[in-house]
């Protein structure tokens, strides 16, 4: 990233904003602040304890998550790259909706890793079943991820 005259040069658009967001990385989650977004990456304030290449899920407060990778780290705040760029329209319901809505009490989950299989058939018929019986249990899919040569499961479960 260059710099001049204090300025640092970035070639996506930038906005400061406000937002309320929940990040978890390996079972763990935290609360979040957004203050910064661009469509290739976020800084983000929170009590949580990450490192340089780390890679996490944010939680928007409308649910949608988003993959991205610390950058640099400055605790209490970090810099996140998203591992793929969020599209135009994503970008802006993000910076119209911040500071409308909050995302659940951290406090009111646990996140777990649950190891789905090693194909994509059974991947779709493993989603389809939780999916049926997902808010009866109090549990939410996450995301998926790679995991020692396994499709793995991040499901948030209400204590």
């Amino acid at each position: 990233m260059a710099s001049h005259a204090g300025i640092e040069q970035r070639g996506a658009e930038r906005r400061v904003l406000r937002l309320n967001v929940t990040v978890s990385s390996d079972g763990e989650a935290a609360s979040a602040s957004v203050d910064d977004l661009s469509r290739t990456g976020l800084r983000i304030e929170t009590g949580g304890r990450l490192s340089v290449g780390e890679e996490i899920v944010v939680e928007l407060p409308n649910g949608k998550l988003i993959e991205a990778r610390i950058v640099w780290a400055d605790r209490p705040r970090y810099g996140c790259e998203f591992v793929t760029p969020i599209s135009k329209a994503i970008f802006g319901a993000i910076v119209l909706g911040a500071g409308t809505d909050a995302p659940p009490p951290v406090e009111k989950y646990r996140i777990e890793e649950v190891a789905v299989g090693m194909d994509l058939e059974v991947l779709a018929q493993w989603t389809m079943e939780f999916e049926q019986g997902a808010s009866k249990r109090g549990e939410r899919l996450l995301a998926f991820r790679y995991k020692e040569g396994k499709i793995v499961a991040m499901i948030a479960r209400l204590n």
